[in-house]
């Protein structure tokens, strides 16, 4: 036992000593290209009345963006807040985040990288008074946020580090997909090629990232901690995919197979004409998970036709179908039909995938021979689709009657009789529809509660008139929780009849629960 305790600590010891740690990083290697930066700007505003009961004012603005002074009469609030007459291209407020990204790299003597990540707002502004008819002196002033390190590897693994060096799961990025990232995220020319020509940095996919997006996206890296595919994605020409993999804050809708891939995964199992596809068609996160579906259920399933189908119709159709269980069939055959039925029958893929589906789905439950095809490739969709859902309906028909009358033989216990009234089991669903048209209320429509044993319904009758519809009741776990007569009068108010639901309830051990 020491000796297995002996050999679990120096394992400890040797997996502390190989933890990545943060590389000290050389704050004079920092150099941040001002004239690169996004600047926030502001129009700053005074107030001064014309006359006094002029409801009009004199608007003083002096504006950080041109500098310049302006003023306007205009009735009181009716200027628009933050804006310069004479900055004609802007249509709204001037003011931005200012919000940069800087970027300074540091090479390793080995080839590693070592990246420092600022968070930086620089912002214009103007020292006080501001004069009337005299222009402003605009000045500048860079305020750094955080700061973190991004330290890849030359196995290609990119480490996140605070500024103080200690590890984090992820980058702060504060920016959305839509906004022109490439402003924000700046760095001089040179720090650029010496990042992207960096060995390690080459072997994250990020150069092939940069080159078709022209962003210095830290966000990458984040993407990197999220899925080991991202560099593959990358190289692949993904981006969309990649930029979706890096803006997709809830890592609940990426599969699993995407975060922690295992032998079994089935992007592995891609052929080079499906990478080639999912290439050609720029693929997206939501639309690529989608086709790991479809392609579990149909291996050689080409993305081209799968995404005909879905974007024509729905994805879901595709699985709808290959769920049925139809032998041989393939997304390709789903195409070829689709389109056959478009050109020939004037149905439209987006209504014919639907109804293909469904038709299949109805086959399946009626147990039809699946290998025929010209049952499951019918020359007129809509007519074969109409037949087998009246079929359907039949057959859940007789099969809710049969339930019906087998919960009927089990109900017969109900039955009680005395001098003046009688109850009985209705044995057939019709005998309910036939009461409630009689009787002016609903229990035509509890059919489906008594077959699925939901509910029992008994039927009250005068001794000597038994074919006569009187009063229907509703038992629940022996309890009797409804009894109406005609037009759904309670049936508590009908002479002697609660005194003989009294009397059934006793002898039957039912729980009178009407009034």
């Amino acid at each position: 036992l020491s000796k297995i305790v002996e050999l679990l600590s120096e394992a400890v010891k040797v997996e502390k000593t190989s933890e990545i740690t943060c590389p000290s990083f050389d704050e004079t290697l920092i150099h941040y290209p001002m004239d690169k930066l996004t600047t926030s700007h502001d129009v700053y505003e005074r107030v001064t009345s014309l006359e006094p009961g002029n409801p009009l004012v004199r608007y003083h603005l002096w504006c950080t963006r041109c500098g310049k002074y302006s003023s306007l009469i205009q009735a009181r609030r009716s200027c628009p807040s933050h804006q310069c007459p004479h900055c004609s291209e802007m249509t709204g407020r001037l003011v931005s985040s200012g919000l940069n990204y800087l970027w300074t790299p540091q090479e390793g003597g080995d080839g590693t990288m070592l990246l420092r990540i600022d968070e930086g707002f620089y912002k214009a502004y103007a020292e006080e008074p501001y004069r009337m008819n005299e222009d402003l002196n605009v000045k500048y002033r860079l305020e750094i946020g955080e700061t973190s390190y991004v330290y890849i590897t030359l196995d290609g693994k990119a480490h996140l580090f605070d500024k103080n060096g200690n590890p984090k799961e992820k980058l702060k990025v504060t920016m959305n997909r839509y906004e022109r990232l490439s402003q924000y995220f700046v760095c001089s020319d040179e720090q650029r090629e010496t990042i992207l020509n960096n060995t390690a940095v080459k072997r994250t996919g990020f150069v092939e990232y940069y080159n078709r997006t022209e962003k210095l996206n830290p966000g990458y890296f984040n993407a990197m901690q999220v899925s080991p595919f991202v560099e593959m994605f990358s190289k692949m020409g993904l981006s969309s995919l990649v930029d979706d993999l890096i803006y997709e804050t809830d890592t609940k809708k990426i599969p699993a197979y995407i975060q922690n891939p295992d032998d079994k995964c089935p992007i592995k199992k891609l052929t080079k004409p499906q990478m080639k596809e999912l290439i050609k068609h720029d693929c997206r996160l939501e639309r690529f998970v989608q086709y790991i579906q479809v392609f579990k259920k149909d291996a050689g399933a080409m993305y081209s036709d799968f995404d005909y189908i879905a974007r024509e119709s729905h994805s879901r159709h595709v699985l709808d179908v290959l769920r049925v269980g139809i032998p041989g069939m393939t997304v390709k055959k789903m195409r070829d039909y689709i389109e056959r039925v478009d050109e020939a029958q004037c149905c439209p893929p987006g209504e014919s995938a639907q109804l293909w589906a469904d038709y299949l789905r109805m086959l399946k439950q009626l147990e039809c021979d699946l290998t025929d095809s010209s049952l499951i490739y019918p020359n007129s969709l809509k007519r074969e689709h109409d037949k087998a859902a009246r079929k359907v309906t039949q057959v859940a028909d007789a099969r809710m009657a049969e339930q019906f009358r087998k919960r009927a033989a089990e109900n017969e216990w109900c039955t009680w009789a005395d001098d003046s009234f009688k109850v009985l089991i209705p044995h057939e669903i019709t005998e309910l529809y036939e009461e409630g048209r009689k009787l002016h209320h609903c229990v035509g429509t509890y059919g489906k509660a008594v077959a699925s044993g939901n509910c029992t319904i008994a039927f009250i009758r005068r001794t000597e008139e038994e074919d006569i519809p009187f009063c229907t009741v509703e038992i629940r776990n022996k309890h009797i929780v409804q009894a109406r007569g005609i037009s759904n009068r309670p049936a508590t108010g009908i002479p002697k009849v609660k005194g003989f639901m009294k009397k059934w309830a006793e002898e039957r051990g039912l729980v009178l629960d009407v009034a």
